[in-house]
């Protein structure tokens, strides 16, 4: 027993599975908390029962039914369609007057000069058309050199030249020509006769005529038209979310994927306004894949506004909106950049244009429109751009069945585990023992409202977590909360799985324990790199944070609580309260009378009975959320004992919501990124210990495992 600073007395105890099995966990060691004088918030409290806040923050999916919830969606979906009919309107009306300026450039009589002898002179006054004119030039005069010629194109004198002697007209004067050029001994400059010197646009790229020039707008300068949009599409989406008030309601993943899927949906349809407007203006997508054509446009132009979009997006969460202009100017002139000449033909700096999705667009439409190199890469680099994976941050906890049914198999589970219960033949053993606590533990679950809450707290903390670290670390934005249960579900095989699907290639395993043991923390870092070695995590980089019992959030959070449950009591009597801190206790190595830690919480009451005491603060200080401990055998069983003794008893509650302790996650994770990054290591030096009389192999493998970042 010890007295605070303040005359309240602290103590130590702990519950133990030892006939009251459950989900909870174990504590290196407790340290009185101090209390505070300031009036805590009147909503937080001590409960009996399985509470659920109304309507707690971060915690809603996006199509629940709930009358808020639905409100809010309505409202972010009416905004969205109302700017995506806007933004359609605008492709119509404004983007036809740059493809209409392009439209009608092949329709008119442009007069096109050809410098040459008197060979072919009768041939090509009996070419000229209604489209081409072919104005003779004699050699000489005006015309000395091809730097003339070039003048000549330069000052519109002329559309068009061919400069030099010609090798051929057509295929059938082929033979003569040659004859009779050799002959006259005529140096030869050789050009394809197909290509076409045009002031207005020209293209290298497989030596082909850029004969529509209304393909220039959909492959460099209808590109910047693209970005535009989808910046006022990512804007759209920020002024729904705003406005509606959804972003606060919703969970991480839930609002992850409404923040991916929303844009995705919306570049569908303005990529099929876009391809319109286009196909109005004759752009022939059949050359090349016939019919097809339309369609692979279509697509391909979704592909590259999601892409553009959704790297916006991203940026938009680490820039914010006002810096976001900066990377916009960058982000436009880096792509157009390497869009016009065919990026072998550019500096070396200018290579990066491989992986630019303008470049990709670019080349997939010349395919389509003139024929060109099909690289069948464009639709894998900007989906790859669409797939940016996420930070993980992944919740280890003990677990607990959510639903009463979920009872044996989390029993089972818990006593096949060496690490947490050693115990002799547990192959054998472990299975018998949960058959024979299942039928007391589900009772117990009943009784607490029909399962555990652990999982939905550790939801709501992990996806409120997420939220905050999008702002405080944005360098590793965007981040997302996985729970992995060493217990119950989800285990820890199915985050894996989830984490593979969703393509994370970096994760912090983040112990919801807040002091360390082998017995907790260690078990589900075992479990963690037996998963690693076998492949089910993929190749993903792994740092851990393994212990942060000290942290000043944490303290706070668990203060304030401490702080709403003693003033319950009158104020003339708080300075003979006594502070009871109870934790799951910790294995020993055998089993029997002795196997776990005292003592007991229940035996901790009754002797502050025998000694007079008359007010009692219960303080759950293992866990970051209820459980069964604390909803079943401190608000119930203890609670009972006590009062039986005599003594007054309050429940400091749970952290559950906290925003002080939501706060407190983001800001551990926050300073364990920072350190990463400092060069500090993947893990902590007291994680890469092990303890003198250790004879686990697994303990020291993984130890050494994730010391390398999960290598």
């Amino acid at each position: 027993m010890k007295a605070s600073t303040t005359g309240e007395r602290t103590l130590a105890s702990s519950t133990s599975l030892k006939g009251k099995n459950g989900d909870s966990a174990d504590v290196e060691k407790v340290s009185p908390v101090e209390s505070r004088a300031s009036s805590p918030p009147p909503s937080v409290g001590a409960s009996a029962q399985l509470q659920t806040p109304a309507k707690p923050p971060f915690s809603a999916q996006f199509l629940d039914e709930d009358e808020d919830i639905s409100r809010a969606r309505r409202k972010y979906i009416t905004i969205l369609l109302q700017r995506t009919g806007l933004i359609v309107t605008a492709i119509f009306a404004i983007f036809s007057i740059y493809w209409g300026a392009l439209y009608k450039l092949p329709t008119h009589s442009l007069e096109g000069w050809i410098v040459i002898g008197e060979f072919i002179t009768a041939e090509l006054n009996a070419r000229s058309g209604p489209i081409i004119h072919w104005n003779i030039q004699q050699s000489g005069g005006a015309l000395k050199d091809p730097d003339d010629v070039a003048r000549a194109i330069v000052d519109e004198d002329c559309w068009i030249a061919i400069e030099g002697s010609l090798q051929e007209i057509t295929k059938d004067y082929a033979v003569r020509m040659v004859s009779e050029l050799i002959r006259s001994n005529i140096s030869l400059a050789a050009i394809r006769p197909n290509v076409l010197v045009r002031p207005v646009y020209y293209t290298l790229v497989n030596v082909r005529p850029f004969d529509v020039p209304v393909a220039s707008a959909v492959t460099f300068v209808g590109l910047i038209y693209l970005l535009i949009l989808s910046f006022i599409v990512v804007n759209s989406g920020i002024l729904a979310r705003t406005v509606s008030g959804i972003e606060k309601k919703l969970t991480t993943a839930s609002l992850i994927r409404v923040r991916l899927v929303s844009p995705v949906v919306i570049y569908l349809i303005l990529s099929l306004a876009y391809t319109l407007v286009t196909l109005a203006f004759k752009l022939p997508f059949e050359r090349h894949f016939g019919r097809a054509g339309f369609v692979i446009f279509w697509i391909l132009s979704w592909f590259g506004m999601t892409a553009a979009g959704l790297a916006l997006e991203s940026m938009m969460t680490l820039l914010t909106l006002k810096y976001i202009q900066v990377f916009l100017i960058l982000w436009i002139i880096g792509n157009v950049s390497v869009c016009l000449w065919p990026i072998e033909t550019l500096p070396v700096v200018y290579r990066y244009g491989h992986a630019a999705p303008f470049y990709h667009i670019s080349r997939g439409v010349r395919t389509i429109v003139f024929g060109t190199k099909d690289e069948r890469l464009n639709f894998g680099v900007l989906a790859a751009w669409i797939g940016i994976s996420p930070t993980a941050v992944v919740m280890l906890n003990m677990g607990g069945p959510s639903t009463v049914e979920e009872t044996h198999d989390f029993l089972k589970n818990l006593f096949m585990d060496g690490d947490l219960i050693p115990l002799p033949f547990q192959r054998f053993l472990a299975p018998y023992i949960a058959r024979r606590r299942t039928p007391k533990i589900e009772q117990q679950y009943a009784d607490i409202g029909g399962g555990s809450p652990i999982l939905h707290y550790t939801k709501l903390q992990g996806d409120g977590m997420a939220q905050l670290l999008d702002e405080l670390h944005p360098e590793t934005a965007p981040h997302k909360a996985y729970v992995a249960f060493r217990y119950a579900r989800p285990l820890t095989e199915v985050t894996a799985q989830q984490m593979k699907e969703d393509g994370v290639n970096r994760a912090i395993a983040f112990t919801q324990y807040p002091q360390y043991s082998c017995s907790t923390t260690g078990s589900s870092l075992n479990e963690l790199f037996r998963r690693g070695k076998t492949g089910d995590f993929d190749n993903i980089e792994w740092s851990v944070i393994d212990r942060w019992g000290t942290h000043p959030g944490f303290i706070e959070a668990v203060a304030q609580n401490i702080e709403a449950a003693l003033a319950k009591f009158p104020a003339e009597k708080r300075s003979e309260t006594v502070l009871l801190f109870s934790a799951h206790s910790l294995a020993h190595s055998q089993v029997g009378p002795s196997a776990w830690m005292g003592m007991q919480t229940g035996e901790a009451l009754k002797g502050l009975a025998r000694l007079g005491t008359k007010q009692v603060v219960l303080i759950p200080i293992a866990f970051t959320s209820d459980h069964i401990e604390t909803l079943y055998e401190l608000d119930l069983e203890y609670a009972k004992e006590a009062r039986e003794h005599g003594i007054e008893v309050h429940r400091a509650a749970s952290l559950n919501d906290s925003p002080v302790f939501i706060r407190a996650l983001a800001d551990i994770v926050t300073e364990h990124l920072r350190e990463c990054a400092a060069g500090k290591g993947p893990t902590s030096i007291q994680l890469g210990l092990r303890c003198p009389g250790c004879t686990n192999a697994t303990c020291g493998q993984q130890k050494a495992w994730f010391t390398r970042g999960g290598r």
